[in-house]
């Protein structure tokens, strides 16, 4: 029946033909397993080293948006500084290229593998809530930070106060500009709550202002490059384009890079996001006008504290907002 099956007579051909077949078999079983692999851990292949947090208190998952990100290594210091002081053993863990869904995965990770406890960005606030509420349910705590999903059984947020940075930015834009501009926005992802927040606050502080005219708000993936590409697009599109607002740390310096390759740095007001060094020495050559500073540091400390007050049995505050102030040319320090 089977050699009717395979339309083959001779020996050698019905075993070459086996071969394939078990070839095909190995080929698609390969596939499905490493395709489980990869949505169950997309960041890395890293087993779970139980000895390196062996006598600690606590096993914490803290979950990053970027790893190499300069903002989220800021908040990664900040956290290491807290989980040392507290004895606690910190797992980073963050995708190397953005990806809104890799967070989402990694708190059914830390779930599934029973860490102590979780800190997130929110990132989606609709999407994230049932997975977080999951966790929860599981006896996990979850915290978020730098972007709160406050619909979900979250313990804490930790994170900048970010619609009134927004209206920070936007007071400083006015001045910049003498209450007369048409501004591009260039916005870290235009589906998270945090970039959000800073776009609706700086819409509603220049509502008062009848000459400030946003002209177009475009998303650049927290990438450098894309910042660069729709600031780019938006100088040639609006030849009259005076203004540009940055908010997330990447876009700064993109938004920079297109005005070079346009011939316009130093003659278009920018406001940016985030104390980069590249940011930072765009405000020393006058190519950027101000920057909104954040505390990422105090961020990743503070939520640590609030995890092990929490694991502790201690009550904490359900929303912890940190500061941001403006940062100009004339508060620099003078270079020699």
């Amino acid at each position: 029946m089977f050699r009717a099956f395979l339309g083959i007579e001779s020996t050698a051909g019905r075993r070459a033909a086996i071969a394939m077949i078990a070839l095909l078999i190995l080929t698609l079983a390969l596939s499905a397993y490493f395709g489980y692999r990869a949505y169950r851990l997309p960041i890395d292949d890293q087993p779970l080293d139980t000895d390196a947090y062996r006598g600690q208190r606590y096993h914490l998952l803290l979950i990053g948006q970027e790893a190499d990100n300069p903002y989220w290594q800021r908040i990664l210091t900040g956290a290491r500084r807290a989980a040392q002081a507290a004895d606690v053993y910190l797992d980073y863990r963050a995708p190397s290229t953005p990806d809104p869904e890799a967070p989402q995965k990694l708190i059914e990770w830390g779930t599934f593998v029973r860490v102590d406890g979780i800190l997130t960005p929110g990132l989606d606030p609709q999407r994230y809530a049932p997975v977080i509420d999951r966790a929860v349910a599981a006896g996990i705590p979850v915290i978020t930070i730098d972007t709160d999903a406050p619909a979900s059984r979250r313990i804490a947020f930790v994170g900048t106060y970010n619609y009134y940075a927004g209206r920070q930015a936007a007071r400083e834009l006015v001045r910049l500009t003498g209450g007369r501009a048409r501004i591009g926005i260039i916005t870290g992802r235009l589906d998270t709550s945090s970039f959000a927040e800073r776009v609706q606050g700086f819409l509603d502080e220049i509502h008062a202002y009848p000459e400030m005219h946003v002209l177009a708000i475009e998303a650049s993936d927290l990438s450098r490059l894309f910042a660069a590409e729709k600031a780019s697009q938006m100088l040639q599109k609006y030849p009259d384009l005076n203004a540009f607002f940055g908010t997330s740390a990447l876009d700064g310096p993109g938004i920079v890079d297109a005005l070079r390759r346009h011939g316009r740095a130093g003659r278009v007001a920018v406001v940016a996001f985030d104390d980069l060094p590249e940011t930072v020495a765009a405000l020393h050559s006058g190519t950027i006008q101000a920057i909104v500073v954040q505390n990422p540091e105090l961020i990743g400390e503070y939520s640590i504290r609030l995890m092990v007050k929490t694991l502790s049995g201690q009550p904490v505050a359900p929303l912890n907002l940190t500061d941001t102030h403006i940062l100009r040319h004339r508060q620099l320090p003078r270079r020699n």
